[in-house]
């Protein structure tokens, strides 16, 4: 019995939202128990509660679509570009520690793109460069914690 559930295509999903929403109660209920203070709750409790509802409007879209009644709906394959994006985001994670904010983030860019079908080489590199240096000095002008990058001096 408990092999055959875990073949239906929407008991993953389900198992994956429940999981997550019961994380978000426990979070909460670990902060209302560090400190039941309105300045220390007044964004952990409103998001709690809008990821309870979202939580739960997606249950109810599993059950009433059926996806836990119909163990012969095979699911789609994987997109290949999918585990590739995944791979580009951490190296991109591993380059703003190495190289920098300003080139790791063009690279991520330019990869994604070009891994999403763009082929024009103009556009790739003024996109990404643009993106970059609204990023950059963006969060230079947010952010009073120097932001390490390679490319762009700092100010």
């Amino acid at each position: 019995m408990s092999r055959d559930i875990l073949k239906i295509p929407g008991f993953g999903h389900a198992a994956l939202v429940i999981s997550i929403l019961a994380f978000h109660v426990w979070f909460t209920i670990d902060a209302w128990q560090a400190s039941a203070k309105f300045e220390n709750l007044m964004l952990v409790v409103p998001l709690t509660g809008l990821a309870f509802v979202l939580g739960l409007f997606i249950l109810f879209g599993i059950v009433r679509r059926g996806a836990l009644r119909h163990p012969e709906d095979i699911p789609r394959p994987i997109d290949r570009r999918i585990p590739l994006l995944m791979l580009a985001l951490c190296a991109y994670v591993a380059g703003l520690i190495t190289v920098g904010f300003d080139l790791s983030t063009f690279l991520f860019l330019a990869i994604s793109l070009w891994l999403l079908g763009e082929r024009r080489t103009w556009l790739i590199l003024v996109y990404s460069a643009t993106i970059t240096a609204f990023c950059v000095f963006g969060l230079r002008a947010m952010v009073s914690i120097p932001v390490p990058t390679l490319l762009i001096s700092g100010s």
